[in-house]
């Protein structure tokens, strides 16, 4: 049994809604640092020590020229998968934020990926701009072995680049406490000015075992 580090206050969609208001929930938080979890094939989540060659995290082709390889060989070891394809990458911080409001913090229960995602990963690479070809072309292989695959399993990794920072924690919610029932889709249109554009989940706060609607419990 892992211990409960604290009781924080989540927010989640409203349950049954397909609205993107708000529904503050309590929930349990455990320190995923110390927990003693499964692994991201059972909870969905990692926490995986790498070291890195990169020596300037704020240049970005050195990011991509070094760092991107060095995730395609961990998730090729996290997987056992055939192929590892990095073709781009988001860096998060209160510059980026001033920026564009959407890479600032996320502060609603989601996931970036709802069903039919496959076929954004598929498309990006139909008409690589210059991070995807680089990938495809790093790897040996092309855009017709990516949309033959029979199967693509989406990885995010993130990294953190400075000190801790308290203010915005991130905070991953164990797979095996939530159902596909509970998401919400929603569209999310040219993302962070990339012109990206596909749709993700916001997931509906769970429901307390004294519910009558359900037996479901925050975890």
């Amino acid at each position: 049994m892992t211990d409960v580090f604290c009781r924080a206050s989540v927010n989640y969609l409203p349950g049954g809604s397909s609205g993107m208001g708000r529904r503050a929930t309590e929930v349990d938080i455990i320190d995923g640092r110390v927990a003693d979890l499964p692994g991201w094939e059972v909870c969905g989540f990692e926490l995986v020590h790498h070291a890195s060659e990169v020596t300037d995290w704020d240049d970005d082709v050195q990011v991509g020229s070094v760092h991107h390889p060095e995730i395609e060989d961990l998730a090729r070891k996290m997987t056992g998968c055939d192929v590892a394809l990095v073709p781009s990458h988001i860096r998060r911080s209160p510059k980026t934020a001033a920026q564009h409001q959407q890479l600032s913090p996320i502060t609603f229960v989601h996931s970036d990926f709802a069903a039919g995602y496959d076929g954004n990963i598929r498309a990006t690479y139909r008409d690589p701009g210059e991070g995807a070809a680089a990938a495809l072309a790093r790897n040996g292989v092309t855009a017709d072995d990516v949309e033959s695959a029979s199967r693509i399993v989406i990885l995010q990794f993130w990294r953190n680049l400075g000190p801790a920072r308290m203010d915005y924690p991130i905070a991953f919610c164990d797979a095996r406490t939530v159902s596909c029932a509970e998401g919400r889709a929603f569209r999310v249109t040219n993302y962070a000015g990339s012109g990206a554009t596909f749709d993700a989940l916001g997931i509906a706060a769970p429901r307390r075992a004294s519910d009558p609607s359900g037996t479901r419990s925050p975890s």
